[in-house]
C-alpha cells in the first residue's frame, strides 16, 4: 500500500501512512524499490520531500543495484537528482554494472542531470564494469547532438581545470650557497 502510493503519485496517503506510523520508511518491495526510489524515478517531487522530512534512506539500492539518485538521472528528472544531490545521496553509487548516475545521463541524453552532477563533484573517472568511464559513453553514444556533447564536455573541463588549479602545489626554487 505505501510503495503503491508513492508509485502512483499519491501523497495524501503516502503522508497519512507516515504519520499513522504504520509503515517503515525503507521498506521495499519485490524489486528491491523503496518509496523513494520509486517517488525520484517516477518525477514525484512532493513524495521525494516528504521522503526526506522523514529520513528516509537516501542510497538504498534496488535489486539492480539502482539508487533513487541513479533513477532520477536515468530518467532525466534534474529537479529531482538537484534535490537528491542537495540532501547528500551519493554522487558516485554504481548499479550492480558499475554505471553511475552520471553515465546513466550521458547515455540517456540528460544534459542538465549530468551537468548538475558534475558541478557536484561525482567522480567522472570512474569505469563500469565494461571498462568505460562517462567520456566513452558520450564518444559512443549516438543519439547525443553535438551541441550536447560538446556541453557536457565543456563541463568536465572546467571541473578539471579547477581540480588542476585547486590542488597546485607552488614549486619551491632551491637555494645553493
Amino acid at each position: 500500500m505505501f510503495i503503491d502510493a508513492a508509485v502512483n503519485g499519491q501523497i495524501e496517503q503516502v503522508r497519512q501512512l507516515l504519520d499513522a506510523k504504520k509503515v517503515h520508511i525503507n521498506s521495499a518491495d519485490s524489486e528491491g524499490k523503496t518509496a523513494l526510489i520509486w517517488a525520484a524515478a517516477q518525477g514525484y517531487k512532493d513524495i521525494c520531500e516528504l521522503l526526506f522530512s522523514n529520513i528516509c534512506g537516501l542510497d538504498v539500492q534496488d535489486k539492480d543495484g539502482m539508487t533513487a539518485l541513479i533513477w532520477s538521472a536515468y530518467n532525466g528528472h534534474h529537479e529531482i537528482s538537484s534535490l537528491l544531490i542537495s540532501n547528500g545521496s551519493d554522487l558516485d553509487a554504481q548499479d550492480f554494472n558499475g554505471w553511475t548516475a552520471l553515465m546513466w545521463a550521458a547515455y540517456n541524453g540528460r544534459i542538465p542531470v549530468a551537468i548538475s552532477l558534475i558541478e557536484a563533484g561525482c567522480n567522472t573517472l570512474i569505469k563500469n564494469k565494461q571498462g568505460k568511464s562517462v567520456i566513452d559513453i558520450l564518444k559512443e553514444n549516438q543519439g547525443w547532438s553535438e551541441v550536447a556533447k560538446l556541453q557536457v564536455i565543456h563541463s568536465l573541463n572546467y571541473l578539471f581545470t579547477l581540480f588542476h588549479i585547486s590542488f597546485a602545489v607552488p614549486r619551491r626554487r632551491s637555494v645553493t650557497r
